[in-house]
This record gives C-alpha cells, structure tokens and sequence, in this order.
C-alpha cells in the first residue's frame, strides 16, 4: 500500500499517478469517439428522383440500386443501396470495403459508380451503369462533406433544397399582361435550372397569389438567383419577352427548407391602368389627334400634382396608360388633359389598392 505523506517525492508520486489516470480517461473518449464515428459508416449516396421520374428506374417493377468501384473490385451487384426517408435519395455503407487496395495499401481515392439492376421483364440503357466515366473522390472529402449524388450526372457539389416561390400577379393582371383566364401562367427559372425558358409553373392560390415548393440543387456557396416570367397562351407580345424587367433576384441558401418572402412581380406593388375613350372627344372637335393634340393624366397624390407621359393610342378611339402609385399615397384624384394644360375632365377620387384599379372615363 502506498502511504503518501506531504514530503516533495510523495507530491511528485501522487502528481504522476493523476498524470497517467487523466491519460488512461483521455483515451478511452478518443476511443470512444472513434468508435462512435465509425458505427456512422462512410455512406456513399444518389439522388434517384430523376431517374424514377422518367421511368428509368421503377423499384415497384423489381428494380434495386447498387454501387461498384475500385473498394470492392467491380463487383456489380455486391453492394445494394437503399432508400429509407421517401425523397428518392439512395445510401450504402462502403466503410468495411476500404480497410486495403489490391496492392495492400488503403485507399484514399474511391473510384465508383451506380448502377441499376432492372427488375424480370424490364431492360436498361448502358446495362443499367452510368453513362458517364469512373466516379473519383477522395475518402476524406466523402467523409467531411456527405455529397449526395445525382445519377447519371457530374457532381457538381450542388445540394438538394426545398424552395418555395410566391409571387402577386394582381398588378399584371390589371395591366392587362397577365390573363389567366386565357391559359396564361407565371413560371419561375433561375440558376437552379440553368436560366430555362419554360421555368417551372407555379400553382393559383387565389386572390391573384401563385405560389410553389420546388425540390432543387444549388451549390451553397452561391445565391440562389431567380426571376418570374409570363407565358402567355396567345401568341401576344409583352414587355422583355413576359420576364421581369428588374435586376435578377437573389437570395442566400441558409437553410434546407426556403419559404422565400412574397414577391410581386417587378416589384410593381400598386398600378392603376388608365383606359381613355375619346370618340365624343374627337366628334365635338374638342381633341384633334391629326393635329397633335395629345392626352396625358394628371394626378393628384396627397394634393401633389403629377402629369403622365403622353397615353399610348390603342385603338381608332381609345388611349391608354398604366401608372404606379407610391405605396405612402392615401388620396388620388385624376383627371385626363389635353397638350399639358387642357382639362378634359373634372377631378375624380379613385380607390387603388394592392390589387390595382382599371379605371375608365
């Protein structure tokens, strides 16, 4: 038995024996903390969502997944994947493959692909390999990172997010761009797929509101960027091709799920559309077009005057404009006038609200 008393060698004794107790407990957290990473696994995983999608892989029909590489020789259908959270993303645990190459070295460069082994009666492109070269990827990063893979595509370090996009047509209904009564739809494209022109449509939720949760990949080092665009089902021409004209919209990737903050489309929050009718007009001889008379409307925002462009002539009869009231502004009046200073009607008070206002003489 060790009887410590307070001479200098019984202190130097008791500070070892603390030394190595702290030592031995270190050791065995490190261990445990090695262990507990290791139950993890190293998982190589693949986005299926595309494939199945497109009918190319149909695991109702029988069709399983599988990955191969230079871990375990090529063995094509050796390691299965599975899919256990419903959103299509494939794993498999490769980590018991790596302990050594042929050569007998470890390995530290995995060179990999996926493929598909179709179910009785169903057959596959490229005998259901990728069609496209080795996988590489260096263990350290597959274990650092989790990239999830997209099959038949290069990894591109991109991530799978959930978005959703909303945007107010109200105003470009009013103006007469936007009708969905006609078939026409607002689509979103962006940076998530690569600037399309078709975009993805986005669903009515009423009251002039479009909205939708789209599934993408974008690289979270970059802002997701994006705008809105008309597609109208009449061959009718719009305004920077139905896009909107504003600078692209851009926002940052925080999160896996994106509830993006409602837009409206070009910012435009508050229009009021002017449709004049001039016949009376033109037949009294009081505006003479043919002479150069022009119109304009000038406005009264909170007893501030403001006069329009010239209106646009539609028609034999009709001219037109779409003016944007300041969000602050509580009263407006109107008035139509002729050559800048000709009053052509009384002032009226008129209600513009988010939705906008068509207003007629």
């Amino acid at each position: 038995m060790l009887n410590f008393s307070d001479s200098t060698e019984a202190r130097m004794l008791k500070r070892v024996i603390i030394f190595l107790l702290a030592f031995i407990v270190s050791s065995l957290d490190i261990s445990c903390s090695h262990n507990s990473a290791k139950q993890n696994g190293l998982l190589l995983s693949v986005d299926m969502s595309k494939e199945h999608d497109s009918g190319q892989f149909k695991p109702g029909k029988g069709d399983r997944l599988y990955v191969a590489g230079n871990f375990n020789g090529w063995k094509k259908y050796q390691i299965a994947m599975t899919e256990k959270k419903g959103n299509w993303i494939y794993s498999a645990n490769i980590e018991k493959y790596l302990e050594k190459t042929e050569a007998g070295l470890p390995i530290d460069t995995l060179q990999f692909n996926f493929l598909i082994k179709p179910g009785k009666d169903r057959s596959v492109p490229n005998q259901g390999w990728e069609e496209l070269g080795a996988r590489k990827m260096a263990v350290s990063t597959l274990a650092s990172e989790a990239p999830v893979f997209v099959y038949g595509e290069r990894f591109d370090n991109k991530e799978p997010y959930d978005v959703t996009f909303t945007v107010g047509m109200s105003n470009e209904e009013t103006l007469g761009f936007f009708k969905p009564g006609r078939g026409d739809e607002v689509v979103v494209s962006g940076s998530f797929c690569n600037w399309s022109s078709k975009g993805i449509p986005l669903d009515n939720k009423g009251d002039g509101i479009y909205a939708r949760k789209i599934w993408i990949r974008q690289n979270p080092r970059h802002p997701l960027e994006y705008n809105f665009r008309i597609i109208p089902n009449a061959n009718v021409p719009l305004p920077n091709w139905g896009w909107e004209t504003i600078p692209m919209r851009k926002t940052s990737l925080d999160s896996r799920t994106i509830k993006l903050p409602f837009a409206v489309f070009n910012n435009i929050r508050r229009v009021a559309r002017f449709v004049i009718g001039t016949s009376k007009w033109q037949r009294k001889g009081v505006f003479k077009p043919m002479k150069g008379d022009i119109l304009q409307i000038k406005l009264l925002l909170d007893g501030k005057v403001d006069l329009s462009d010239e209106l646009f002539h539609v028609d034999k009869h009709r001219y037109e404009t779409a003016l944007e009231i300041p969000l602050t502004v509580r009263k407006v009046k109107w008035q139509v006038v002729e050559d800048m200073n000709k009053d052509l009607t009384q002032l009226r008070r008129v209600a513009v609200g988010l939705n906008g206002a068509v207003i007629t003489n």
